[in-house]
């Protein structure tokens, strides 16, 4: 195999980039300043190369960012939360965290210093990044409660983490003043308690608005037997008989569906169900209230 080959090698497998350090263990420092004269290598970073021809992306960047530090070095943060691919969450920078001491600062990379135990750090895309857990215990307080949330359940509707599992690393790294850490306790305490997680981020969503508003938490996934049939309520209220459903154009917008859910609904109201077809385009007043009406018209009560 010839030396460019090498370094091509080396490359595909690190999105086109190549570190100083990796080349020169077998090119050797003129052999790699005749690559960067014959345009063959293009400087990202000091001591961090592009070959020519591979097509410029951000995870590229994230890479090269990562290169730069050298070892015992993560994406983290909100380019954490990107690269596994949790909803909400914008990077408009690449940003990295480097243990404690670690000296050297680069344009256009946002940099945390701060322990990062081996455990903390894994692969995604080829490109080293904080677990789960650690990026998002890395979020609070750096991005908005409501988008914390939203990747909390994302990563717990994904199987990527449980309440439980980040509940013990967030009591490892939990301390008076600790920034943002008393709202994320109270996003874990409320699903640890059994408000789970939805099919849906607006199950989820919905759910929320009704807790914040001080209503009794409903179930979610309620199990009704109708004439031999089962059919599932999003969230509800199995004795009073109140039931929300969420509607999406892209899955009810077709005719099989229609159908369905036409006998879906005559059969519930049969039943004594009320349920409320919630879709995208309503408010959280307007379901609160639908809410705490039909409970008030429709108390609790024992049996079937």
């Amino acid at each position: 195999m010839d030396i460019w080959s090498r370094v091509d090698g080396i490359a595909r497998q690190q999105w086109g980039l190549i570190a100083k350090r990796q080349a020169v263990e077998f090119v050797g420092e003129c052999t790699l300043r005749r690559f960067r004269r014959e345009g063959l290598l293009v400087v990202v970073y000091p001591g961090v190369y592009r070959l020519v021809g591979a097509p410029p992306s951000w995870r590229q960047r994230t890479m090269a960012a990562c290169l730069a530090y050298g070892s015992l070095v993560a994406a983290s943060h909100r380019s954490a939360a990107v690269l596994w691919g949790l909803e909400g969450i914008l990077a408009k920078e690449c940003e990295v965290t480097v243990p404690h001491g670690r000296s050297g600062r680069f344009g256009g990379i946002l940099t945390h210093r701060a322990a990062l135990p081996a455990g903390d750090v894994t692969l995604r895309d080829r490109i080293p990044v904080t677990t789960v857990a650690r990026t998002l215990l890395d979020l609070r307080g750096v991005v908005p409660e409501t988008a914390l949330e939203r990747a909390l359940d994302e990563a717990h509707r994904r199987h990527l983490i449980t309440p439980d599992e980040l509940a013990c690393r967030q009591a490892d790294r939990s301390g008076p003043g600790y920034r943002g850490s008393g709202g994320f306790r109270e996003m874990l305490d409320l699903r640890l308690a059994g408000a789970g997680v939805g099919d849906s981020e607006w199950e989820d969503r919905v759910f929320g608005w009704i807790v914040g508003a001080g209503l009794e938490a409903p179930q979610r996934q309620v199990r009704v037997t109708i004439g031999g049939r089962v059919y599932l309520i999003d969230l509800g209220y199995p004795y009073p008989r109140v039931g929300l459903e969420f509607e999406g154009f892209d899955y009810h917008g077709r005719r099989w569906r229609f159908d369905a859910d036409a006998v879906r609904y005559s059969d519930l109201a049969l039943a004594g169900w009320l349920v409320r077809r919630v879709t995208a385009t309503q408010s959280r007043d307007e379901v609160v209230a639908w809410v705490r009406e039909a409970l008030r018209q429709r108390p609790s009560k024992t049996g079937d």
